[in-house]
């Protein structure tokens, strides 16, 4: 039939992506597209395939005599271009040689690693596991083609096949390799599952368990909004409980993991307190070292909680990098007097005064989130000669009355400062989730859990009444033309707690300011997101200059 191979050769079957063939190191130019089909099919096959059907796979469209001839035709030109016996046959069967040729078959050794990882076998993690975990293990094929529907459908069903297979092992993998100390394996079968389908929950819980006995917090926290995200850009779906709890679990691991090595203990806070012009005392603490960079208070806040909180912990420990980050509790919130008469604006920007005099400072940066963004800008109107530079996020200088002062959002304004006071304090969550919804709508479970807990705990339920009364009259929008400092204004731009327009009004009123919008839905930016990175570079950036 063709020429015998006198002497064995290693022959080198690569079959992800285009296949290639390597007799004893050496790359063969083969030109026979359908050759390279032959030699997948049989290779994938792994036992003898019938001459009439693989004919009939390679052409269909033929009588079988005709298909038998061109088969016939095509291994002979195969074996030729090989310069060995690549494949074997006699009158009905074909076949390669796997033994005699010494074969070797990249998607057969990614199939044999996957298969004795699914085995049930106690010393499998030991076993090879290089080509299941390369990077293109599951490319079976991949761009490779030929004139034949028999053949397309084939290569179909192989792939699927495939890529089951390999996810099975992988998910395997993983779990044996944490079982037996290789975290380090764990997490590259993860990787590999979630590239081998990123809309699957299971490589992305698998991932969070290895992170989560590496004790690697926001690698977990960052995996797991990695999964919802795109399970909300492709399905419009939330993580299912599966999910859920493997990040429930890999938390646990990562706290303790941190009390075992005594990192999880904070240092003492260093709390200092002031006096505001009407007495009442404000709690406030700096961290870091620099220039001062001081943020005007937003209530929900408490600086014990904050400081360890899956919501604004990364705020004061990136800010505390480079700055003498000062941050104070407002009145009737956290650590300042809770049981205050006046909780007006005036007031307010009185206690941004009383902080900034009892630091002592001449000249700072001053940081605005949500409604602290209306009273830095106040007070950067006031004191244009303290305020160096001022950064907004999330602000608005018209509260939601005076952007709209009809009798319905009167009346739903008021209804929901009522609801505030019936519901505000009670154990159970389900009013306070309302706004933690707003705020973090794309927050984790840990997430929405803690901020719920931090709104009860922050405020009594008629402060908080009193706050989102007064929040509604704000208005601040005659004094945007009035600041001189440098400004850079944030605002993300699906924001469902203050339109992202509110933003584009502030940075269009005040003379020289930059609009930088960020791509979140999040009022309050959180760690995981792109959209925080994106935000502290163009923060730092700015108070650098």
């Amino acid at each position: 039939m063709s020429r015998p191979c006198a002497v064995p050769h290693p022959v080198l079957l690569r079959l992800h992506g285009w296949p290639r063939v390597e007799v004893a190191g050496r790359p063969l130019a083969i030109g026979l597209k359908y050759g390279l089909a032959l030699l997948a099919y049989l290779a994938m096959r792994g036992q003898p395939a019938s001459r009439l059907h693989a004919a009939t796979l390679l052409w269909p469209d033929v009588d079988s005599a005709t298909s038998r001839t061109r088969l016939r035709r095509l291994v002979y030109a195969l074996n030729e271009a090989c310069g060995i016996e690549l494949v074997s046959g006699d009158a009905d069967k074909l076949w390669l040689d796997a033994a005699h040729l010494d074969l070797q078959c990249d998607v057969l050794q990614a199939r044999a690693q996957a298969q004795a990882q699914i085995a049930p076998a106690d010393d499998v993690p030991s076993a090879p596991t290089q080509a299941l975990l390369a990077d293109d293990a599951h490319a079976l094929l991949e761009g490779f083609s030929v004139e034949s529907c028999g053949f397309q459908d084939w290569l179909q069903q192989q792939r699927a096949s495939h890529e089951r297979l390999l996810a099975h092992g992988l998910q395997r993998l993983a779990e044996r390799s944490i079982g037996n100390d290789g975290i380090a394996t764990a997490i590259a079968a993860a990787e590999r599952l979630i590239a081998l389908d990123p809309h699957a929950e299971s490589g992305y819980a698998a991932l969070m368990v290895a992170l989560g006995h590496r004790g690697d917090a926001a690698a977990v926290d960052a995996t797991y909004f990695r999964c919802a995200e795109t399970l909300r850009q492709q399905f419009g779906i939330a993580p299912s409980p599966v999910l859920e709890a493997a990040y429930a679990s890999a938390t646990a691991m990562v706290r303790h993991s941190a009390a075992g090595n005594g990192a999880g203990e904070a240092a003492p806070l260093e709390m200092r307190f002031a006096r505001s012009r009407d007495g009442v005392r404000l709690a406030y603490a700096v961290s870091g070292q620099g220039l001062p960079l001081i943020k005007a208070a937003t209530w929900l806040s408490h600086l014990e909680y904050d400081r360890d909180s899956p919501v604004w912990s990364h705020l004061v420990r990136e800010l505390s990098r480079q700055f003498a980050y000062v941050r104070y509790d407002e009145r009737g919130c956290g650590l300042s007097d809770r049981d205050v008469a006046d909780l007006s604006f005036a007031r307010w920007l009185d206690d941004l005064e009383a902080i900034v005099d009892a630091l002592q400072v001449e000249r700072f940066a001053l940081l605005g989130i949500s409604q602290g963004a209306s009273i830095a800008i106040a007070y950067a109107v006031r004191h244009p000669q303290r305020v160096s530079r001022l950064v907004l996020h999330g602000g608005y200088a018209r509260g939601r009355l005076v952007r709209s002062d009809t009798p319905q959002q009167r009346e739903e304004a008021e209804t929901m400062a009522k609801l505030a006071e019936l519901g505000w304090g009670k154990p159970e969550p389900s009013f306070r989730q309302f706004f933690t919804s707003q705020f973090i709508p794309d927050g984790s479970a840990r997430q929405h859990e803690w901020f719920n807990e931090l709104e009860r705990i922050s405020t009594s339920p008629h402060n908080a009444a009193r706050f989102m009364r007064e929040f509604a009259s704000i208005d601040v929008v005659d004094l945007l033309p009035q600041v001189r400092c440098p400004t850079l204004v944030l605002h993300s731009l699906d924001d469902v707690r203050v339109p992202v327009g509110e933003g584009r009004l502030i940075a269009d009123a005040i003379p020289g300011a930059r609009f930088v919008p960020v791509h979140s839905r999040n009022h309050l930016l959180l760690e995981h997101e792109a959209a925080w990175q994106h935000w502290l570079e163009e923060v730092r950036g700015f108070l650098a200059q």
